[in-house]
């Protein structure tokens, strides 16, 4: 999902047209084409397009004003949802995927026996270090944190004009869980908490800015490496309670919705695959973080169910604007239809409903702030009964404009343990073509993509990445037929 970048040439003369992105300069409103950041020191406007974009509909004054409802209320409904889910049920660890605030933690805690590229004892020694005060720490607090730190270099061979062919950002997350009550039980419940700190170099573009504003590309070249405002940001904050042995689990809180649903271990922009077309789903008119609840249901381990509620006005900046009575609502169903293995993934379908937003600046992440409906569907297979090579196919539709994707589409193959000159372990290799067709599509076309990318060890808990990605037909690039993007990143773990 693309970060917060628009095509506005001119604010005051309502057109759309290539502008260049600088600090301090206006970002204008591809914002329906921007998924999961927010430069918030930029307006967003809508407006006509220069190639005869068809104008969006959101913002104007015939658009249907919903009644406010009460946060109390909002509280009722949560509560009595919670009891009707688990009482007497059972679930696992719900539906996140790598990218939530418990999964970050897992990555960064103590690993197995890895071949990394090289070797350097001062890092296993901090590391080794690093590990026992955690330990001590959840033993004696209950608290564990992890952290990570990724940086993104992007190159594209082409570019629309004044614009540049390259961009750099870095993401810094710091998680961490507190088991409250009932600590070493099965039930546990504990506080989850995410911060997360975004940020580009000098005057240049970030990745997110450069898949659209750079070489006009609907797919996008990567996300989350943006710049936020301010740049550090509490993502989350939750009650998380429940367990995969108890058999259900649920959160109320500030959560991200679009880390919820659609979930997948092998799709994750930090260590994965990059492009949004291909791991993101903004056919999914998702809400920003904000106020909500999600809870599970596993009625057999090969069988899951999964509700999210959440404010439709979220805003990772603050508690976004729940009063306005505008929810997203989504329930996922998923299998493990033909299982290799026990770590077998599962195939989903996500129906979802958004109210929209009162106000289309309260549109955030991948909705266009319109009232509508949709759905998702992966398919996850493993290919071979060692379980290392994997299939994905998803498919996604969103209808009433209410995301910023009218459709979207992939299959991808991930080899895990791929062979090797070196002999490296945990390293992994994927492939991925994908279609979008954007709302905003100011030439008329689907715009098409394939993506590769190997990551490796490259130090004790330090992965590195090499990427490249070919885009057709730009939607909003009228010059350019082909693109090649290239793509080295660096992430480290805590």
């Amino acid at each position: 999902m693309i970060e917060e970048a628009d095509f506005l040439a001119d604010k005051d003369k309502n057109a759309y047209g290539p502008c260049r992105m600088r600090s301090g300069l206006f970002i204008p409103p591809l914002r329906k084409l921007i998924m999961h950041s927010r430069f918030h020191s930029h307006e967003i406007a809508s407006s006509e397009s220069a190639f005869d974009m068809r104008k969006p509909t959101i913002g104007t004054d015939d658009a249907p004003q919903k009644i406010p409802s009460s946060q109390s209320s909002l509280f009722v409904s949560v509560i009595a949802t919670l009891f009707a889910i688990t009482a007497g049920t059972a679930t696992a660890n719900s539906f996140a995927s790598p990218r939530d605030s418990t999964k970050r933690i897992e990555a960064t805690q103590p690993r197995t026996e890895t071949k990394n590229f090289f070797t350097w004892g001062a890092l296993e020694n901090f590391y080794e270090g690093l590990d026992a005060r955690r330990a001590e720490t959840f033993k004696s607090t209950g608290l564990k944190v992890g952290a990570f730190h990724s940086t993104l270099f992007q190159y594209a061979t082409r570019s629309l004009p004044d614009q540049d062919k390259y961009g750099v950002a870095t993401i810094t997350g710091l998680y961490g869980t507190w088991d409250a009550v009932e600590i070493g039980d099965a039930s546990a419940g504990q506080i989850s908490f995410g911060l997360e700190a975004r940020w580009g170099y000098g005057n240049t573009l970030t990745p997110s800015e450069l898949g659209i504003a750079g070489i006009g590309s609907a797919i996008g070249t990567a996300d989350p490496y943006g710049a936020t405002t301010p740049t550090l940001v509490l993502r989350e904050l939750f009650w998380r309670q429940g367990s995969e042995e108890k058999g259900w689990n649920y959160r109320i809180g500030k959560i991200t919705p679009d880390r919820l649903l659609t979930a997948s271990d092998y799709i994750d922009p930090v260590s994965l695959g990059l492009p949004v077309g291909s791991q993101g789903a903004s056919a999914i008119a998702f809400p920003d973080s904000g106020l909500g609840f999600a809870a599970g249901w596993f009625p057999s381990k090969r069988y899951r169910v999964g509700i999210v509620v959440s404010d439709a006005a979220g805003d990772r900046t603050d508690l976004g604007d729940v009063g306005q009575g505008n929810f997203f609502k989504g329930i996922e169903f998923q299998a493990q239809l033909f299982p290799l293995t026990e770590k077998a993934g599962y195939s989903s379908l996500a129906i979802w409903h958004t109210d929209g937003t009162d106000d289309p600046s309260d549109a955030l992440d991948s909705s266009t702030g319109e009232d509508g409906w949709g759905f998702f569907a992966k398919y996850e297979q493993e290919l071979t009964r060692d379980g290392k090579n994997i299939f994905i196919a998803r498919y996604g539709k969103s209808y009433d404009d209410a995301a910023v994707y009218k459709e979207q589409g992939s299959i991808r193959y991930v080899r895990i343990d791929p062979p090797d000159p070196f002999g490296l372990s945990d390293d992994r290799f994927g492939i991925a073509a994908s279609f979008v067709d954007p709302l905003l599509n100011p030439l008329d076309r689907d715009e098409w993509g394939i993506d590769a990318f190997y990551r490796f060890n490259l130090f004790e808990r330090v992965e590195a990445s090499f990427g490249y990605q070919a885009i057709f037909d730009p939607s909003f690039n009228p010059d350019d037929d082909t693109i090649s993007v290239f793509s080295f990143r660096i992430s480290q773990f805590f």
